[in-house]
């Protein structure tokens, strides 16, 4: 199990562009819940949840991602995953990621399902990522994560 909470701009500062004008910055709250869940020796299913508010706005995210295990041993490691996850009347979010040893490349897009759609017809952004995850010292097994992976 995999969680954690945050808090940010805890000290508000006002963000306004003219001298006179008080527009403060509100304090954000975030948190995320999840899980790696072993499917037979190969596969590992990975649920997650997420939610953020900052002042009047909120943001939950869920969904799940699923990896195969090409290898594992002590000096050599490779896996594929793929994931699905929604943010809350927003978007559809699809995910992928190859993982080659300490390092774990990923590409992800968002379809826009919101009531914005008309003006981007559902389409969304391109994200990709480079994740080089240190250890000092490296167990026999990289089956499952040694610290939480994000959406």
């Amino acid at each position: 199990m995999i969680g954690g909470v945050g808090a940010h701009n805890l000290i508000s500062s006002n963000q306004s562009f003219f001298e006179n004008g008080n527009s403060p910055l509100d304090v954000r709250v975030t948190g995320h819940l999840g899980a790696e869940l072993a499917v037979g020796d190969q596969y590992v299913f990975s649920p997650a949840i997420f939610f953020g508010q900052q002042g009047d706005l909120q943001e939950l995210v869920f969904g799940g991602k699923a990896k195969s295990i090409l290898f594992d041993d002590r000096r050599f490691y490779r896996a594929f995953g793929a994931g699905l996850y929604y943010r809350n009347t927003d978007a559809l979010i699809v995910t992928g990621n190859f993982e080659i040893n300490d390092f774990n490349f990923g590409v992800s897009y968002d379809f826009n399902v919101s009531p914005l759609n008309r003006a981007s017809s559902y389409r969304g952004a391109f994200e990709v990522s480079l994740v080089y995850i240190y250890s000092a010292k490296r167990s026999s097994s990289r089956r499952f994560s040694s610290c939480p992976v994000f959406i």
